[in-house]
């Protein structure tokens, strides 16, 4: 976000060739800036905001007065998302997304796939289509609106807005070293009677893809709680968030 008299938003310019105005999908954009809505709807929840003036490439420019939290599913929202009525498209900042959740993007030429970073699990999918990637999940709407506080430093530039606090003091108070096992239960999962390696395969990659996939990493990650504490690495991180949790 740029200090002064407003932001700067950039994006794909060549969005509008490939989604209808007002079309309900979500555009995952590398070339974003800030995570935009025209739908108030979408909101988890939202504040009023001094008013910040936001430009667009063309040189145009309108007001935004309203941010707020957008959430897909328990794993998957945006926050700092922008209202702007007379915005044509839903933007997903790609920047913004993987630095506010800490996931990452798998991408191919049919899919972009969103990971959470620690535990390797996709939280989120989108298509592509038309040289765009879209994700036409729908916002979940009302639930947990207590978990996100916006906060407006008024002793700052009024154009200025701080990221969305998500601590829940339930989950804060619950979540002990007594909850570990569990947690990293939920990160690995159970096994499977029916292992994904049974039905995946490289052969409809392309040679670049799939030497690629090949070599991504020769680092073995345990798929569940029962490898994971067999291994005197994977064991150490347990304990090592233990001894942390304790500490906290």
């Amino acid at each position: 976000m740029g200090q002064g008299k407003g932001i700067i938003l950039k994006y794909s310019t060549n969005i509008s060739s490939f989604v209808a105005a007002k079309s309900s999908l979500w555009v995952i954009d590398t070339g974003a800036t800030d995570h935009v809505t025209f739908d108030l709807n979408d909101f988890e929840s939202y504040i009023q905001t001094s008013p910040i003036i936001v430009r667009m490439p063309d040189g145009s420019q309108t007001v935004s007065s309203t941010i707020g939290t957008i959430r897909f599913s328990n794993q998957l929202y945006i926050t700092n998302v922008l209202f702007i009525p007379n915005f044509d498209f839903k933007l997903i900042s790609v920047s913004k997304i993987t630095n506010g959740l800490k996931c990452q993007m798998l991408i191919n030429d049919q899919i972009c796939e969103i990971q959470d970073q620690a535990t390797l699990k996709r939280i989120g999918v989108a298509k592509c289509a038309d040289e765009l990637y879209t994700m036409d999940s729908q916002a979940v709407v009302g639930i947990n609106k207590h978990v996100n506080h916006f906060i407006h430093d008024s002793s700052t530039s009024p154009h200025i807005y701080a990221d969305a606090v998500t601590l829940d003091s339930n989950y804060v108070t619950t979540h002990t070293a007594n909850h570990v096992t569990a947690l990293w239960h939920s990160r690995l999962g159970h096994v499977s009677r029916y292992p994904i390696s049974q039905y995946i395969s490289y052969d409809a990659l392309s040679p670049k893809h799939k030497s690629f996939s090949l070599a991504v990493a020769t680092t073995v990650v345990p798929s569940n709680y029962e490898e994971a504490i067999v291994h005197p690495c994977w064991r150490e991180a347990i304990h090592s968030e233990l001894e942390a949790l304790k500490q906290n």
